[in-house]
Order: C-alpha cells, then structure tokens, then sequence
C-alpha cells in the first residue's frame, strides 16, 4: 500500500536539508547537503537534491509534493528577496514545479519552521504561538489557528529586522542599521565576543565561555540576550500569544540561554504578556523540514 509522503525543504545560508514526510509527521529519511554558490545555480542544486531523493525512495513512497522554506519574503509562490542566497526576485514555486512535475509550495523558513512546532513540537494544542529561530539569522514565524500569519507582503515575522538601536552607524545585511540580527544572531554573538576582546573561533565557544565565566562572553551573551528579549517582549505585546517557542542553532544552548532571554522578556513586557511561557523548541533542525512538508500536505 502506497504512503502518502511529502519532501520537505529547508534551504539556509550554509545548508539545505531535505526531509521525506508523511502525512502525520513522521520524518522517514533525511539529506543534507551544501548551500554553496546562491542565484541560479541554487536552484539547480535544490532539482539535482530533489531528484536524488527520488531516486533512493522506495516506489511506494515517493512524494507527491515539495514544500519550501527560503529565508526571504515569499507571496504567491515568488520569492522577493533571499541576501544570503543571493536572490532577487525568484518564481520559486513554478520553476521547481517546471523541473520536477510535482505541485510545490514555497513559505519563509522562519514561517514554516513555526508551522513544524506546531503541528508535531513544542507548539502543539497552541490555538496561538510564536516561533522564534535564532541562527545565522534571526527569524519568526506567528501561527493562529494552524495558520502562519504572512502579512500582507510576505514578510510578517522579520524580527530580526526589528530597529533595535537605531544609533548603530553599521549596516545590516538589508541595508538598515540596528536591527536585531546585528546583535542577536550567532554570527553577532561571535562578533561582538571578538570585539569584547576575545579570540573566539564560533558561537558555540563563545557560550561555552560565557558558561566558564570568560567576561568577554558574558558581555556578548548579555547583550544578545537583552537585546532578543526586548524585541521579543514588543512582539509579544502586539501579537499576544499563548507561548513563545526558541529554535535555531543557537538554542541548543539550552536552558542556559533561555532563562537569560526570558530574564529580558520579563523585564520588558507588558502586565499579563509577561506570563507568556518562553520554551524551547522540541524539533531543533528539523522543525523546517516538517513545516514545509505540511505546506503541501494540506493542499494534496
């Protein structure tokens, strides 16, 4: 008896990881394989991806769709600008769909890695929740009654582009200056560890630093921290959900990080919102995956 099975792409700056899905959440097999070069030749390597995953599935359980997470704006299939992917504008949907003969549908990364904690993570019998990834990037996705929220123009969720010091005289990689990326991602936290007078070689050193009390981690933990806290405290009054999840590479510091950020959530937020649970993300990496299966799983 065939299985009912998507594939599930989650396309990052320095990875795309594919993930064969069925239709209750089970991830049956996984790829990962390099970003490399963006433009064109990224979508060539997501096709060769794609075909290779057929070609090791089983008959039976070949997928009858692709879903797709990018890190970027989408509306009606069409990507409006990747920076790490070096994409303008991209009819991301069609032309996969051109490739390979099979239906897709494309959401940003954040949006459906939030769909993925809700359907089968952290945000399960959530009527309302917030997923905030915390990576290369920094990124969110809100979903209301097993809906992401997009926005009008794709972009809703772009936390990391939240004006979080507008004295910053350094340009953000979207051509505004201090937004929270600049402060609150991995690759900030590694930089600003550095600029406190460190000599770390990646984020991950600079936590275990900042866990052996070496003062230029802690520094650069604390201003990430409370810097994510205050842009998670304005979300959260704005939008009011039931619980706001952590994902991203960054996370797996576990409840070290989080108690911080929830420490300047708390400090920041107003009344009743500062009850708002702050969790961490069940699915870890695979959370995109599964989101994006469930994007074309609903339609098919």
């Amino acid at each position: 008896m065939r299985m009912k099975t998507a594939l599930g792409l989650d396309v990052g700056g320095t990875q795309i990881k594919a993930g064969l899905v069925t239709q209750t959440g089970q991830l049956l097999a996984r790829w990962i394989t390099p970003t490399g070069e963006g433009g064109p030749a990224l979508l060539s390597r997501l096709v060769s991806l794609i075909g290779q995953v057929q070609i090791e599935t089983p008959s039976d359980r070949q997928p009858v769709g692709i879903g797709i997470g990018v890190p970027g704006p989408v509306t009606e299939g069409r990507v409006h600008g990747c920076v790490n992917l070096v994409w303008g504008e991209v009819a991301v949907e069609e032309k996969l769909r051109q490739a390979t003969g099979l239906p897709v549908r494309a959401q940003n990364d954040a949006d459906v890695a939030a769909l993925g904690e809700w359907w089968v993570g952290e945000g399960r019998q959530c009527t309302s929740f917030l997923f905030v990834t915390v990576g290369t990037g920094v990124g969110s996705g809100l979903v209301q009654q097993g809906r992401v929220w997009t926005g009008a123009h794709g972009a809703a969720g772009e936390i990391g582009h939240f004006t979080v010091r507008p004295e910053e005289t350094a340009v953000c990689t979207c051509g505004n200056r201090g937004c929270l990326e600049q402060y609150a991602s991995a690759s900030a936290l590694l930089d600003w560890a550095n600029r406190f007078g460190g000599t770390y070689a990646s984020a991950q050193e600079v936590m275990q630093g900042a866990k052996s009390g070496e003062i230029s981690a802690q520094q650069a933990l604390a201003q990430m921290t409370d810097t994510l806290g205050i842009a998670l405290a304005a979300m959260a009054n704005g939008v009011d959900p039931e619980r706001i999840v952590l994902g991203g590479g960054v996370s797996q510091a576990g409840e070290f990080w989080r108690a911080k950020v929830a420490q300047a959530f708390v400090a920041h937020a107003f009344g009743p919102v500062k009850q708002t649970p702050i969790r961490l993300s069940q699915l870890k990496n695979d959370a995109g995956m599964l989101g994006a299966a469930k994007l074309i799983l609903d339609e098919i």
